[in-house]
């Protein structure tokens, strides 16, 4: 979770800073998600993500989405993720 009120208003801020973390290749491997940005609006979630460019993400943000509605373990969302898109071991 990041905030805009921490100086995060890019995704280009936020790779400057896993540069200046000095991250290999100034890699971000988390998915950023703004605090201020979370917002639920007729019963649906709202959310800004930052995704590096080069990542395919998309179990990752499905699982980030669960994760933040709440009601499952880590383990539980994995296996759901990969059986709806079908993700072999």
């Amino acid at each position: 979770m990041i905030s805009s009120k921490d100086g995060f208003k890019t995704t280009g801020q936020l790779f400057d800073y896993a540069r200046e973390l000095g991250r290999w290749r100034s890699d971000l491997f988390e998915l950023a998600v703004w605090e201020d940005s979370i917002k639920i609006i007729d019963k649906e979630l709202y959310v800004y993500m930052g995704v590096g460019q080069e990542a395919i993400a998309v179990p990752e943000n499905i699982d980030a989405i669960r994760a933040i509605s709440g009601g499952y373990t880590r383990e539980e969302s994995i296996s759901i993720t990969n059986k709806t898109l079908n993700i072999l071991k």
